[in-house]
């Protein structure tokens, strides 16, 4: 039934991974555009985040076009690549706590865009808007470091 709603693109089948998958190099596409994706949301966060769920949007908690959509998936996807291309120990592990950072950070600037629809208090809502985009400064900054992980496998 899924498949019979959406279009093809529409499912987020534009982000699928192209390519050897046990390389590195077929997830970089979608996670270049993850990085675009959130570096655009906070040049954007003041005219965004009046509405939560276009901040949602862009990252992939709802709707199905983002490229941050099953980011999680991609990033784990990526790091088994990088462990078989004979990524370090030290090198595996630093990829794994960004992955963590990463998609716990998402969840709470979800959580907490999602939650200003919910209060009436514009002292409340103000306070979740300034705490989901410190989130999203974290975000941004170790999504840039485990891409550059990403990237010295793909050479």
């Amino acid at each position: 039934a899924y498949a019979a709603m959406y279009a093809a693109d529409a499912r987020g089948d534009l982000w699928a991974p192209k390519g050897d998958l046990t390389k590195v190099a077929a997830y970089l596409p979608q996670l270049r555009a993850g990085e675009q994706t959130l570096q655009s949301l906070q040049s954007r966060w003041d005219t965004l985040v009046t509405n939560g769920d276009d901040v949602r949007r862009e990252l992939g908690t709802v709707g199905l076009k983002s490229p941050l959509l099953n980011i999680r998936r991609t990033l784990e996807a990526a790091s088994r690549a990088a462990s078989e291309a004979g990524a370090d120990p030290e090198v595996l592990d630093e990829l794994d706590e960004g992955v963590d950072a990463i998609t716990s950070g998402i969840g709470a600037i979800d959580f907490q865009v999602y939650s200003i629809g919910f209060t009436e208090l514009e002292p409340t809502k103000r306070s979740l808007a300034e705490k989901s985009k410190e989130k999203l400064d974290e975000v941004v900054v170790t999504y840039a470091d485990v891409l550059k992980l990403y990237e010295g496998f793909a050479q």
